[in-house]
């Protein structure tokens, strides 16, 4: 795939707008129970490697998309799905999902026409799917939820809801609010006694080094921000140089445990970028209408 094709994607939209919004939700507001394997033990290190391409949006996303596929395919839930709109096959949402996704070219599990079970109470009747068929359901998804093909398919949904949710900046400051408490417990261990391995990102305690900034990063911030302070407002795309790295702020400050991550940074005029200095502030909501 030559670099011009690798810049596009095609949008299958599985569950995207569901998934972005429970992280936007998480975000907000986190719930520290649900988002406790997130963070077990000491996941935090897997976010302070300097700009990685694979972001802390993308980490964050595809642990609620795991979440949610989890929950499509407990057993109790089943599809509809083929080429043959007369004979389609009776399948769970996670094998419609891989062919959709070019991840195979048909569907391997089919769920046997088994009537319903009927559950009379008073004068109501539930009807649930049979005990066998959810088990067999729900042990199929495990089986594919330790392959590749659904690594892939968690990366191909991550990267369709970091679509969406990148210009949510807001949403990004918020789920970085909530990394910095992490990263600011990170001890620095002068002797290297205790380095786990972080200590070459911090430069001290709980503060992250500051890294230069990749022509990818500022690249892909420019054109989110649309060349605009996202503070003032100010169009920078004819008074600076667009890949200066003095007009790239983070949203939460190095300071403050604030991530060298695509995510956490936004473009700001030189007197915003100034006044703001390395204190937390909120980011503006304001965005600029498209017409």
């Amino acid at each position: 795939m030559n670099r011009s094709q690798d810049q596009w994607f095609d949008h299958n939209y599985y569950s995207t707008y569901r998934i972005a919004g429970k992280v936007e939700r998480l975000a907000m507001c986190p719930d520290y129970h649900y988002l406790e394997a997130l963070m077990l033990d000491d996941s935090i290190l897997q976010f302070l490697p300097h700009w990685q391409r694979d972001s802390a949006l993308h980490k964050f996303i595809r642990y609620v998309a795991d979440e949610i596929l989890e929950a499509d395919n407990a057993g109790d839930r089943i599809v509809l799905f083929g080429s043959d709109p007369m004979r389609p096959k009776r399948t769970i949402p996670i094998e419609a999902a891989l062919v959709s996704y070019g991840l195979r070219d048909k569907i391997s599990f089919e769920i046997p026409d088994i009537p319903l079970v009927a559950h009379v109470e008073g004068n109501v009747t539930r009807f649930e799917v049979a005990t066998e068929v959810y088990d067999a359901c729900y042990e199929h998804f495990l089986e594919l939820r330790w392959g590749q093909e659904y690594e892939d398919l968690l990366t191909m949904i991550s990267g369709e809801v970091f679509y969406l949710m990148f210009t949510n900046r807001v949403a990004l400051q918020a789920l970085h609010e909530y990394l910095s408490r992490y990263v600011r417990g990170l001890a620095y261990d002068v002797d290297g006694s205790q380095d786990s391995g972080h200590v070459k990102y911090l430069k001290r305690a709980g503060v992250p080094r500051r890294a230069k900034i990749p022509k990818w990063v500022q690249r892909a911030v420019f054109f989110r921000d649309r060349g605009m302070c996202a503070k003032c407002g100010r169009d920078l795309t004819g008074l600076v140089n667009r890949f200066s790295s003095e007009n790239f702020d983070h949203m939460i400050p190095l300071a403050w445990g604030g991530l060298n991550d695509v995510t956490n940074l936004q473009l700001l005029c030189s007197d915003c970028n100034n006044k703001k200095s390395d204190k937390f502030q909120l980011v503006s909501s304001r965005y600029q209408k498209w017409y």
